[in-house]
């Protein structure tokens, strides 16, 4: 069996595909062919490369690795087939084929063939274990739970695929030469065929004729009324005054209560209560306390507007209302992509050392989004600037679970999708 540095041609459906580029992102999606040519000067045998219509990620080959001009990026095909996050291992000649898919860009620690099961399975349980996957596939002999077992086959439908290039432009140029030496042999031809043009040209103005007149007829330019949801951000209150508030309003917490032991205190993002969960020390009679003690204690803190309610035989809830200055997202977002936002929270929450996780959100013709969650020793109220950046992020919960004394905060961004051509929202005004 072949090492994952061995294979970098595959035959699949007919096709032969390149494998284990070098796969990079570029700055500006206008400019993805520009940056994997500079990129490639810099590198050793790296003479061929790859880019994705509207993705801003190149992949770069090399000739001496097998790769040839021309040949379809098999990592680039089935990324193209099959958008959102997802992550498969599939049974080829000569091992396992690895791949990686976040938000519609490869990940460039995958595309790799593994000869060795044993490498193949602990590289895809590793991915499997940093990070939420919308969708899993490995063959059903590897056993991993929840994976779909599907042929790689399957992916390989859709539009032509994207195909490697040389990154020399020596080679481009050369082709042009020929094409302009070759037009200026059809120069001939090409008036004769400009006569029979010109009729079409006047056939398709006369049809252009007759479809404005038939738009113009009364009722054709009636536009559809659509009725648009309550956006998952309308009412809810901005990251960057929440977060500050719920901080303060979780210092009010009264956690000396005789008999009683705190677990945990939480902020519900969809509303403006702090909520103490806490649990009796023991059994009655033998040092636990009973619910009346609760109300004592909150009574003599000063907290007489907060409430005590059961939960349990043994478990109590004391919600109190948030303090401070809090303001709600509008209706409309004006909000950069959702793979924009988040490598700009991953960014910046990386920078203080802050492992950020990723999970599938809602989604409809109207919006989309992506949740996110993350932990950390410090307060909350150091991160608001960071999370309120993002026009229309919301928070569902800060939790700080006394017993590790780390907060845990979770939430979501969106994306608002513009309405269809020749639609407007009946229930909305105009933006």
């Amino acid at each position: 069996m072949a090492s994952e540095d061995q294979v970098h041609v595959l035959k699949l459906a007919g096709r032969t595909y390149a494998v284990g580029l070098l796969w990079n992102e570029a700055d500006d999606v206008q400019k993805v062919a520009e940056a994997a040519r500079a990129h490639a000067a810099r590198l050793e045998d790296q003479d061929l490369f790859c880019v994705r219509a509207g993705v801003a990620q190149y992949g770069l080959g090399s000739r001496a690795l097998g790769h040839s001009k021309g040949q379809a990026s098999l990592a680039a095909h089935m990324a193209d087939s099959r958008q959102g996050s997802w992550l498969g291992l599939f049974e080829v000649d000569g091992g396992y084929y690895l791949l990686a898919v976040r938000d519609g860009e490869i990940l460039s620690e995958t595309d790799q063939v593994y000869g060795d099961e044993l490498d193949a399975k602990g590289k895809f349980e590793e991915l499997l274990g940093h990070s939420e996957w919308g969708e899993t596939f490995s063959p059903a002999s590897l056993s991993f739970e929840g994976a779909q077992d599907v042929e790689i086959s399957s992916f390989l439908t859709g539009s032509r695929p994207p195909t490697l290039q040389d990154t020399s432009k020596v080679g481009s140029a050369l082709k042009w030469i020929l094409v302009i030496g070759a037009g200026a042999l059809l120069i001939a031809g090409g008036l004769i065929y400009m006569k029979i043009q010109d009729d079409f040209a006047y056939q398709e103005q006369l049809r252009r004729l007759e479809e404005q007149a038939k738009a113009n007829l009364p009722g054709r330019n009636k536009v559809e009324e659509v009725q648009v949801p309550p956006m998952p951000w309308e009412g809810r209150f901005t990251a960057a005054t929440y977060v500050p508030a719920c901080s303060v309003s979780m210092k009010k917490a009264v956690l000396s209560i005789p008999g009683w032991k705190p677990k945990s205190i939480s902020c519900v993002g969809t509303g403006n209560s702090v909520l103490l969960s806490i649990e009796r020390q023991a059994a009655l009679g033998s040092g636990g306390g009973t619910i009346n003690w609760v109300r004592w204690a909150l009574d003599r803190a000063g907290m007489k507007a907060a409430s005590a309610s059961p939960t349990g035989d043994n478990g109590v809830d004391v919600s109190w209302t948030m303090e401070g200055q809090l303001e709600t997202s509008k209706p409309a977002l004006d909000a950069p992509r959702l793979a924009d936002a988040r490598r700009y929270l991953q960014s910046w929450l990386e920078e203080t050392f802050t492992q950020i996780r990723w999970s599938n959100g809602d989604r409809n013709e109207f919006f989309e989004s992506i949740k996110f969650r993350f932990e950390t020793p410090y307060d909350p109220s150091r991160f608001s600037t960071i999370l309120g950046k993002v026009d229309g992020l919301t928070i569902d919960s800060i939790t700080l679970d006394l017993g590790r004394l780390r907060y845990v905060v979770e939430g979501a961004i969106h994306e608002q999708k513009p309405l269809p051509a020749g639609k407007v929202a009946a229930n909305r005004p105009k933006q």
